[in-house]
């Protein structure tokens, strides 16, 4: 393994003068014949203290475990597979491939003998098989992985057959270390098929499952009585496919389709229930929120502070930033030239740390796909550019050490955009200048505010949009079936609070969704409304 060490310093300054220590620390020799996917880091563990675990491949051992705690240079666990096969390494970009319990930790391994399967390593003792899931090469592939118990619940193929049938998909098992015996989960006719990842919810895991990609929902599963129910109910009337699921301030977001909209958000309480849905921010079938995940498994969201932020195409145009308010409902473009969350972030010190996506609007010069912080106020800047082209290099799967004295991501670099074969650490103890940091640019696109009361209404609803220069607008109010009720057409608002009155007498009872949009079309703002 060849590590590289050398610091990247930053200056940054917002109302805070909060200032970053960005600095390399490790990547892998590149394997020749794999082209671009050579040295990528995944699946970054906290462990105890400041100590991470990490997957990383060279051209001598081929994907092994490797630790560190990001500063001294990272070792490796062992070579567990010497044959360096070149498959192995997909199985363990799912997410999910490393979990803990009492110091012990578990992970996905491929070797010649067993295909992927689960390992444990206690710190001292050489890593060891914990199970044979699936005989032969093929390997179970484990993942999802998550506590409860003392127990290790987790996702893999019951046989070679399904690899094929559903790769996406995993059936759930459980570890027991006091017996050493890892067994099926099943609660219905068949087993039950993970998908993404699963979350604690008192004493049940939730999580997305179906048993082909046109059946899946969000389930709960209760280990003391082996029982699945459903855990969120779609929408009435509707067929929703959830996809990554995201739990942040006592609610559930996930991502999901239909038959009259696209891809759009959902929210659902913690306690399970009713799904209601956040947006629709491209009108109609048109999607507008990308159901896949990045490479980490993290949905192209991110809650901070009292909002969520998240990355929607409001039209065929260029991806933009939103806000939710789910304190109020209201869903509203922001001023940002970087998409908060698109590929996935940390809160640090009152701060949020993300990977950046700027859309093709963007008036600033600094690169796309950067390591950016927000403090929630402020426009969200760049921390340093870390590639000296245009491509970016696409940092995610952000987590803080055990004693929260630094951060490690992955990141890419100048020759494969997009990558994320480097690992970076980064902390704010350190204060130190650089004056060659990128700087952001404001767009020129104004920040239209809304909101909508008395809410639940019964007579007339008032819609409050505050109008931060002369510019046109269309107010809509649409029902839950998308069917427009009422539309006052594009008008031209001088600048100042304009309030717009829809009387709802009449209206049959449900949710409704006020829709504000410029005179290109695009979404700047909407809410949700109880009638």
């Amino acid at each position: 393994m060849r590590s590289v060490f050398f610091t990247l310093l930053l200056l940054l300054s917002f109302k805070a003068n909060a200032q970053y220590n960005i600095s390399y620390y490790a990547y892998g020799s590149p394997l020749d014949f794999f082209g671009g996917f050579n040295a990528k880091p995944l699946n970054i563990y906290p462990t105890s203290g400041s100590n991470f675990f990490f997957y990383m491949r060279d051209s001598t051992h081929g994907v092994e475990l490797w630790k560190g705690d990001g500063v001294t240079a990272p070792t490796m666990v062992a070579d567990l597979n010497p044959t360096k096969d070149i498959l192995e390494w997909n199985l363990k970009t799912e997410v999910g491939a490393m979990c803990s319990i009492n110091g012990v930790l578990y992970f996905s391994v491929t070797d010649a003998a067993h295909g992927a399967e689960l390992w444990k390593y206690d710190g001292t003792n050489p890593p060891s098989l914990v199970a044979d899931v699936v005989p032969g090469i093929a390997g179970s592939a484990p993942c999802y992985m998550q506590t409860m118990g003392g127990k290790l619940y987790f996702g893999a193929f019951k046989d070679s057959v399904e690899a094929v049938t559903f790769p996406s998909s995993r059936n759930m098992f459980v570890y027991n270390p006091t017996t050493n015996t890892v067994s099926p989960v099943i609660a219905r006719s068949n087993q039950i098929k993970l998908r993404y990842r699963m979350y604690v919810e008192g004493t049940k895991f939730i999580y997305v499952s179906g048993n082909t990609s046109d059946s899946l929902r969000i389930y709960g599963y209760e280990p003391s009585t082996g029982t699945e129910a459903l855990y969120i109910t779609p929408m009435t009337g509707q067929t929703i496919l959830p996809r990554n699921l995201y739990k942040w301030n006592g609610k559930y977001y996930f991502t999901a389709t239909d038959a009259t909209y696209g891809y759009e958000l959902y929210e659902a309480p913690a306690s399970g229930g009713n799904a209601v849905r956040i947006t629709d921010i491209n009108p109609g079938t048109g999607s507008s929120i990308d159901p896949t995940c990045n490479a980490y498994g993290e949905p192209r969201y991110v809650g901070f502070g009292n909002y969520l932020y998240f990355f929607a195409q409001p039209s065929t145009s260029s991806p933009e930033a939103y806000k939710y308010d789910p304190a109020t409902g209201n869903v509203s473009l922001q001023n940002y030239n970087v998409g908060i969350g698109y590929y996935g972030g940390i809160a640090y010190n009152n701060r949020l740390l993300f990977g950046g996506m700027q859309p093709n609007t963007r008036t600033a010069t600094y690169n796309v796909a950067e390591p950016c912080v927000f403090n929630g106020v402020d426009s969200p800047k760049v921390i340093r550019n870390l590639s000296t082209s245009q491509n970016g290099t696409y940092p995610l799967g952000w987590v803080m050490s055990a004693d929260s004295t630094k951060i490690l991501f992955a990141a890419g670099g100048d020759d494969y955009a997009n990558n994320p074969k480097k690992i970076f650490t980064l902390t704010d103890s350190t204060f130190v200048k650089d004056t060659s940091t990128g700087t952001s640019v404001q767009t020129v696109r104004q920040v239209v505010e809304a909101k909508a009361y008395p809410n639940p209404v019964k007579e007339v609803l008032n819609i409050e949009v505050k109008v931060p220069q002369s510019m046109a607008l269309q107010v809509q109010l649409v029902d839950n079936a998308g069917r427009v009720l009422y539309n006052n057409n594009l008008k031209k608002y001088n600048r100042g609070i304009v309030t717009i009155n829809v009387n709802m007498v009449g209206y049959a009872a449900g949710i409704y969704y006020y829709r504000i949009t410029d005179e290109t079309g695009k979404t700047v703002s909407m809410g949700r409304v109880l009638h």
